[in-house]
């Protein structure tokens, strides 16, 4: 027989962690009432009435939940580019069930989605009860160039057929031009998602998709803007030039995604300070970048200073992991 899940409840003994910034309180208790946290403090300063259930957590904290405001939740099983195309997408979309029920189990309570085949039906299935996992901020496949970021399959080293590759990506669709742009917005509107993702630059793959080249010209981010703006979505963009950055902060999308540069270019004062009057976020995704390091290799200089200049300036800064290939799980 299984139990009723308990909606009325004191958990008691913890030290709880407020995310304000204070210190811990020790030996707290926590009240929830109908599955709404009632009220948060010392033992001594909230009274348990005697019909509700105590739950000693003697020993541990208590938190706010986790936020990764930039994860792939894909399926993977292989970080192997190619494994990723050829692979079972249904074999994908069953792991994701499981990735989501980790990110849950290690805190993450809410995710923001940078890119993914499955995201909007995995939020649904959360949604309706059928699988346990956190909140997912959904964006569906992200838009990126042909031969971008996201379309990462070498044609002079493999031959697959074009379709096949359009069917396959695990977090990209390919849009040229802005008839194609609009178009894709649209469908991704009509797909109920959270927000728009797409890719200014390119990411480092090869040889003709270094993270600093442009990716879209500003006829094209206009128009991704002007779609998302009139239903009211977020634009997330992935930019990895100071040219870049420079041109999403002046058509105003929701946040910046890693900033960095490697040519050594920085942002400036002037384009901080832009950010923060249009409330414009920073998620500069460090762990993807430490994990990517050769021995002896370290974070560009110049990228840190950036983000201490965003940060001296006031810009919002996000924890954003951008992790797939499971590494978040």
């Amino acid at each position: 027989m299984m139990m009723e899940p308990l909606h009325t409840y004191a958990l008691t003994g913890a030290a709880v962690i407020d995310g304000h910034g204070g210190p811990p309180v020790n030996d707290s208790t926590v009240l929830v009432d109908n599955g709404v946290i009632k009220a948060v403090g010392s033992r001594e300063s909230i009274v348990i009435e005697d019909n509700i259930p105590e739950i000693d957590l003697g020993g541990h904290f208590i938190l706010p939940g986790l936020i990764d405001a930039h994860v792939h939740i894909v399926g993977v099983g292989s970080p192997e580019l190619l494994d990723n195309i050829v692979e079972s997408k249904y074999l994908q979309a069953m792991r994701t069930v499981v990735e989501a029920g980790k990110l849950l189990e290690y805190g993450f309570t809410t995710v923001r989605s940078g890119g993914s085949r499955f995201d909007i039906f995995l939020k649904r299935a959360i949604e309706e009860g059928t699988v346990i996992g956190p909140r997912i901020l959904t964006c569906g496949l992200a838009l990126g160039r042909s031969r971008g970021h996201g379309d990462y399959i070498r044609r002079d080293i493999y031959d697959f057929p074009e379709d096949y590759l359009k069917d396959n990506l695990l977090k990209a669709q390919l849009v040229d031009g802005v008839e194609e742009v609009r178009k894709a917005v649209r469908q991704l509107i009509g797909q109920n998602v959270d927000h728009i993702k797409f890719w200014a630059t390119g990411g480092g793959a090869w040889e003709k998709e270094r993270a600093t080249d442009l990716h879209f010209t500003r006829a094209e981010m206009e128009v991704i803007m002007e779609e998302a703006g009139m239903v009211g979505l977020p634009v997330m963009c992935h930019a990895e030039s100071v040219e870049s950055v420079k041109i999403a902060v002046d058509l105003g999308v929701r946040s910046i995604e890693h900033a960095d540069d490697d040519n050594g270019y920085e942002l400036d004062d002037e384009t901080c300070l832009k950010m923060v009057e249009k409330n414009i976020f920073l998620t500069p995704t460090l762990a993807i970048f430490y994990f990517d390091l050769e021995e002896g290799e370290d974070i560009l200089p110049s990228w840190v200073r950036s983000l201490k200049r965003a940060k001296k300036h006031g810009v919002k800064i996000l924890l954003g992991t951008d992790t797939w290939a499971d590494s978040a799980t």
